[in-house]
């Protein structure tokens, strides 16, 4: 005769054989596709790049937004206001035709992805928004508050954003969860994030270039063996009359206009690194990851 216990472990690990795996599971942390839920083509990005048929156009910090892009002040259940910005505005003050845009894709961690049309953004502007977890610092996140609109999934911190202008966006699959093209499942199709590291220079809201140890010509050099900073500024925007100075995190350190930077030198960047170390003649030096210039 069987034991009752062991009757009951017998019929436990029948049921177990007979349970066929799950499907198009998700890949579990350590997974080359999901190292703490992003996939290493984006890891290899500190903060979120925006992508544009493919093209890396920007990185998506609040230091790092088109200076002609407004908040939109919200007043919170508990009194305080807050800054949001309009998905619209955001794509507006990029550069694009907001006719012409097919598909924005919001992406988060574990591979998930929020699909948001071109016709949702353009048909109810003021309820599809974006914010960063610090306010004027911190990580992008995303706010749903249309009664109108819900996207295909729902994502809080922003690792990637992909927006279709002329190419195909790929289509969502839900029973895989995933996207897909041309029946494979992508991430970023049609990108190539191969770049990394180097302080990036903005010029009308897009990256216009970036400092890179590598390419820095040895004219730049001064007498201290550091780099000279208006010159390698002037490559990306010759008659530029203010540098907005971006640091840790995107907060805005403080904006100069050109003339203060006719001495300014820095110790170039590693390629691996994210930011350079800025000497003006006001000491302290400042650590530096992007400029805005305008």
């Amino acid at each position: 005769m069987i034991a009752p216990l062991a009757c009951s472990l017998l019929v436990v690990a029948a049921c177990s054989a007979k349970r066929p795996p799950p499907q198009d599971a998700p890949a579990r942390s350590g997974d080359p596709a999901d190292i703490k839920g992003t996939p290493e083509h984006i890891r290899r990005f500190r903060d979120a790049p925006v992508v544009v048929d493919g093209e890396l156009v920007a990185m998506l910090r609040f230091g790092e937004l088109p200076a002609r892009l407004a908040p939109r002040m919200t007043t919170l259940a508990d009194g305080r206001l807050a800054r949001r910005y309009r998905m619209s505005d955001w794509l507006a003050a990029l550069g694009l035709d907001l006719a012409t845009v097919q598909a924005v894709h919001w992406h988060g961690g574990r591979g998930r992805v929020a699909v948001i049309p071109g016709d949702a953004i353009r048909k109810w502007p003021d309820e599809l928004l974006f914010s960063f977890t610090g306010g004027t610092s911190g990580k992008p996140r995303m706010h749903w508050v249309s009664p109108h609109f819900r996207p295909n999934d729902q994502i809080d911190l922003v690792s990637a954003v992909a927006i279709y202008l002329t190419r195909r966006p790929p289509s969502w699959d839900a029973d895989r969860g995933a996207l897909l093209l041309d029946g494979a499942v992508v991430t970023l199709p049609y990108a190539d994030l191969t770049h990394r590291g180097g302080v990036r220079i903005y010029v009308g809201g897009r990256i216009a270039g970036t400092l890179k140890r590598k390419r820095l010509p040895d004219a730049d050099r001064a007498v201290d063996g550091r780099y000279r900073l208006l010159p390698a500024l002037q490559r990306a925007s010759p008659s530029f009359a203010h540098a907005t100075l971006i640091g840790e995190d995107g907060a805005i350190l403080t904006t100069l206009p050109s003339e203060r930077l006719t001495q300014a030198t820095f110790e170039a960047p590693t390629d691996a690194s994210g930011h350079l170390r800025l000497y003006l003649p006001d000491p302290p030096p400042l650590e530096v990851e992007a400029f805005i210039l305008d």
